[in-house]
């Protein structure tokens, strides 16, 4: 059995392994001792990547390093195949609209033209805060972020000029904010609901945040003051000293003449809150950005309508109730009421005269229809059109009409039966944005 090797020693013509040694010739020992692939020399080495990074370095001609780091691109561009085409080699270049996929959060986008038409604004939201009873109202970001030249809010105004059809785009890229001094009531009367309207003004590429009251809740004279995005308006400066003091004026930091604007949407506060007018110390109940689905002021939010077959007649001069009477629950009571009913009115006395009179509940509203007669049993059709009532509260109300007898003795009759068939009257209530 050979025996393992436990050392070996080379020297100049001999092999010794442990105690066994053997003798080279001069031609073995010259071939042990050659160096191994010693033929030819390098004297350079250089280092060649792709044209995105930058080599320094590079030759090493005795000793060094080779060293490669991303080299510096142009501003707004992407590593990238193609945009189109066939598949390349990847390059950086400028981001195109096919590198744009189908679903994704328009927030993020902005260029100097958005695709961007006639429509609500885009990644908006807005905050409210009190202090020294002053209200500050701020727009910021979908979701209260930041804004900024990536993040803007994109608004979409119709020219000042109004043959133009085409809408001008608008970015918002910071924080835009009105202070509605302490003493500034926008006309809201001390303990009622209130809503105020926020819009903004395009004046001349300025952005301007406004306010307006569009409800004149009073009771002697409710009143919806309409916007409308499809004109202009001016406004007027709130001042800073408590003296924006009316409905129906649209008020902004700095004035503006004949402007464009876009509505934002709404704060609005319950019956109770602020209690005294032009004292900020409440949070809104509701605040709501502006968009599809949310009514502007004047227009329709709930109807309610009825017709009867059955006709109503008194002699009474105390009002009572006909069969002219319809329930309805206010969504907001910040809204107000349109009342319309028709129906047609008997007088049964010569020189008579009976009145027709609409209620919310035991409150009379809108005034007194009377009917005066030269001769006897005179049926003349009659109603009310447009009352407006400010019923102020989120509970049913019921709306009813009601016919009294001047004399306390000739019988009226409305809504009469004696023509015609029936349904012999109607009533239709509107709930109205405020």
């Amino acid at each position: 059995m050979p025996t393992a090797v436990t050392s070996l020693t080379v020297s100049k013509g001999l092999v010794q392994s442990g105690t066994s040694a053997t003798v080279l010739n001069q031609a073995e020992a010259d071939a042990l001792y050659a160096p191994i692939g010693a033929t030819g020399t390098v004297t350079s080495v250089a280092l060649a990547m792709p044209s995105l990074f930058s080599i320094s370095g590079s030759p090493v001609t005795s000793a060094g390093t080779l060293t490669g780091t991303l080299a510096t691109q142009a501003v707004n561009t992407v590593f990238a195949g193609p945009e189109y085409g066939s598949a390349a080699v990847p390059t950086f270049r400028a981001l195109g609209t096919a590198d744009i996929p189908a679903v994704i959060d328009a927030t993020k986008l902005t260029t100097a033209t958005p695709a961007f038409g006639w429509s609500a604004p885009c990644n908006l939201s807005f905050t409210t805060s009190t202090a020294s009873n002053a209200l500050t109202i701020e727009l910021r970001g979908a979701g209260g972020g930041a804004l900024s030249t990536l993040q803007p809010i994109l608004f979409a105004f119709r020219s000042e000029e109004l043959y133009t059809a085409s809408p001008v785009i608008r970015k918002l890229t910071s924080a835009l904010s009105l202070v509605i001094s302490a003493g500034s009531t926008l006309g809201v009367t001390s303990g009622e609901p209130h809503r105020f309207w926020l819009v903004v003004f395009d004046d001349a590429g300025v952005l301007r945040l406004g306010v307006i009251n569009c409800a004149n809740l009073s009771a002697t004279a409710p009143r919806i003051y309409p916007l409308r995005e499809d004109r202009v308006a001016s406004s007027t400066a709130e001042g800073g000293a408590g003296g924006a003091d009316s409905a129906g004026v649209f008020y902004t930091g700095t004035a503006v003449s004949a402007k464009a604007y876009k509505i934002v949407g709404y704060l609005e506060w319950i019956a109770g809150q602020n209690p005294t007018a032009g004292t900020y110390v409440d949070v809104p109940t509701v605040r709501q950005v502006f968009g599809p689905g949310v009514p502007a002021p004047g227009q329709p939010v709930q109807v309610a309508s009825m017709t009867t077959s059955t006709g109503f007649a008194t002699t009474s001069s105390t009002a009572q109730t006909t069969t002219l009477t319809q329930s309805i629950t206010p969504t907001s009571a910040a809204n107000l009421m349109r009342i319309d009913h028709s129906g047609s009115f008997e007088n049964g006395g010569i020189n008579k005269v009976g009145y027709l009179k609409v209620f919310r509940d035991s409150t009379g509203i809108g005034p007194v229809q009377g009917a005066y007669v030269a001769q006897t049993l005179t049926v003349i059709p009659a109603g009310q059109s447009g009352i407006l009532d400010s019923p102020k509260t989120t509970s049913a109300v019921t709306y009813a009409v009601k016919l009294t007898s001047a004399d306390n003795t000739t019988n009226m009759a409305y809504p009469s039966a004696t023509l015609g068939a029936a349904p012999y009257g109607s009533m239709t209530l509107t709930e109205i944005m405020g």
